[in-house]
């Protein structure tokens, strides 16, 4: 009976290239009758597969001895023994198997080789997914919510396509994610402590309440993401894309690294100062605006002239002078009504046009359900043109704001 067997050649790259002499294997798929014929055909045929060593400058191919064969796990066996209860996959290889819309929750995919897979839409929630291969993999639209994918081998994820995915609670600390596709992905209270994300394409994604603590982000595209309550402190986001995304919220500490000229409490994130947080705090105690800013003013000129006027001591104050700005300066000449967008922008977030328009559907229910009416309307510029557009005034505003808090953290 003919089977499809994999054989993985053994060589060792000299040591005189640099790489020492760790033995590597190179995979080869073959159909045989049995695991002797496999080797054979292997070492007796065309041998294409020297072509994937010619890259390397220096070479030895092991002792036939050395090799390792194996029956190739086929898709279909794999999702057999699920259904009949089995959960251990440990090391199962799937490269390149049609996996779509799978279910595969709870299993033990650990040092499986995914490479090449087609799972969009597959469900993998809670499934263990320790150093596993992803590399060329599509994940898109499936579910990770609550999978453990930390300690993934570094490149074994490269090119792996996770837009769109359910990763809700995942737990990816110190796993290498550099150069994969998470745009619009929800990564909400996902585990990302020390993970290699260079590079990394999170377009839109969903990091509310995300743990980013001492993750690598240089380079990674984060436009239009929702970072609302996401964890940053030591996190490096050197020469990150944050154009559009929503930091309020977000706590950082004096060890963050952002991009340059990027003013992190200008756009709503939050600084973690241990040792000031109460001093800080006891800013509000105090009557007036006017007196908090000349107290402020006084920790300035105090601090320079100790010399320690550091980043953390820099931030805390300035997070503090644009509290007091935007409630207690501005507000009192704040408008009477106001639109979906200006109030949205006002408590500081970003929307997209489409979480704009389910704020304003979100607005517009609350305030039928207690008004039995529709919100009133009124003309405003919006794109150059004139348009009537729902407003909230007096009390109907906290409805709005139940709102946007509603769509942005979601």
């Amino acid at each position: 009976m003919v089977k499809e067997y994999i054989v993985k050649v053994a060589y060792v790259l000299e040591p005189d290239w640099g790489y020492g002499d760790e033995r590597e294997y190179v995979r080869v798929y073959v159909k045989a009758e049995s695991t002797e014929e496999a080797i054979r055909l292997v070492d007796e045929g065309d041998r294409e597969w020297e072509d994937e060593l010619d890259s390397y400058d220096c070479y030895t191919v092991g002792s036939i001895e050395d090799w390792i064969v194996y029956e190739r796990d086929k898709p279909t066996d794999i999702l057999r023994k699920y259904a009949a209860g089995e959960r251990n996959f440990i090391g199962v290889d799937l490269c390149e198997a049609n996996l779509v819309k799978c279910n595969l929750a709870q299993a033990d995919l650990s040092g499986a080789d995914l490479s090449g897979a087609d799972l969009s839409g597959a469900n993998l929630s809670r499934a263990s997914l320790y150093d596993v291969n992803l590399y060329g993999a599509n994940l898109s639209g499936a579910d990770l919510s609550d999978a453990q994918l930390s300690a993934t081998v570094p490149g074994d994820t490269e090119g792996a396509n996770l837009s769109e995915a359910d990763l809700t609670g995942a737990n990816l600390s110190g796993a290498d994610l550099s150069c994969i596709n998470l745009s619009g992905a929800d990564l909400s209270e996902a585990n990302l402590h020390g993970a290699y994300l260079s590079g990394v394409n999170l377009k839109e994604a969903f990091l509310n309440q995300a743990d980013l603590s001492r993750a690598y982000l240089s380079g990674a595209h984060l436009s239009e993401a929702d970072l609302n309550g996401a964890k940053l402190s030591g996190a490096n986001l050197n020469g990150a894309d944050l154009s559009g995304a929503n930091l309020q919220g977000t706590f950082y500490d004096e060890k963050t690294e952002f991009p340059e000229g990027f003013d992190p409490a200008w756009a709503g994130a939050q600084l973690e100062v241990k040792d000031d947080t109460k001093t800080m705090d006891r800013l509000e105690v105090l009557q007036t605006p006017r007196e908090r800013l000349d107290t402020i003013l006084l920790a300035i000129d105090t601090a320079k002239q100790l010399g320690c006027m550091d980043e953390g001591i820099k931030q805390a104050l300035k997070y503090q002078v644009r509290k007091i700005l935007l409630e207690d300066i501005i507000k009192p000449y704040l408008p009477s009504e106001w639109s979906v967008s200006d109030r949205a922008m006002y408590l500081g977030y970003n929307p997209t046009r489409a979480q704009l328009v389910a704020i304003g559907k979100e607005a517009a229910r609350l305030y039928r359900e207690q008004h039995g009416d529709d919100p009133p309307q009124s003309q405003e510029v919006v794109d150059g043109q004139t348009r009537l557009v729902k407003v909230y005034s007096g009390k109907a505003i906290d409805l709005l704001d139940t709102a946007i808090r509603q769509v942005m953290a979601s």
